[in-house]
């Protein structure tokens, strides 16, 4: 008898353990957004483990702050640069930001100041992009995490609208 209390007690706490944790992660990314978009957010929501945060600047049209980091991750100059990406629920970038990086501050300055991060608004399949000269790497690899993250949101865009059509419900 006290094996199997000692299981379920067990048991219990890694599933608080877990429940906290993913909190906490939803609690950061919150936070992360509310650094770069200024609208109060519905809530944060998560599909095939793509983590976002949800905004209804008006009624039946959503907008989804997204991190890179949570799905594709690539080596630029000195290391990693995860980007903050705002799509509406076609999947259209509205806004990009670097939100951390491993390389220089002098390469992550020039790429903010150089206005490359604008190039993306409204941006589809195949437009080109300008690089930054003096962070060619970084730049690249800035489009290449783009690049990557454009078909995934495609694909996860009518997902990410019902989990958020949900979430405006309860508030309701």
């Amino acid at each position: 008898m006290k094996k199997i209390l000692l299981a379920v007690t067990c048991g219990l706490l890694a599933v608080l353990l877990l429940t906290n944790a993913g909190a906490r992660e939803f609690d950061s990314l919150l936070s992360v957004a509310g650094s770069y978009v200024e609208d109060s957010p519905l809530g944060v929501a998560c599909v095939d483990s793509i983590r976002f945060v949800v905004y209804e600047p008006e009624p039946e049209s959503f907008r989804y702050f997204v991190v890179s980091d949570d799905f594709v991750r690539l080596k630029g100059y000195k290391g990693y640069t995860n980007l903050g990406v705002l799509m509406n629920d076609k999947a259209e970038i509205l806004d990009v930001w670097i939100v951390s990086s491993d390389d220089t501050r002098r390469i992550v300055n020039k790429i903010k100041h150089s206005g490359m991060l604008e190039q993306f608004r409204s941006t589809s399949k195949g437009k080109q992009i300008k690089h930054v000269t003096g962070a060619t790497v970084t730049s690249q690899v800035i489009c290449k995490t783009i690049g990557q993250m454009l078909p995934i949101l495609e694909s996860k865009a009518e997902a990410m609208r019902e989990a958020s059509a949900g979430m405006r419900d309860i508030h309701e």
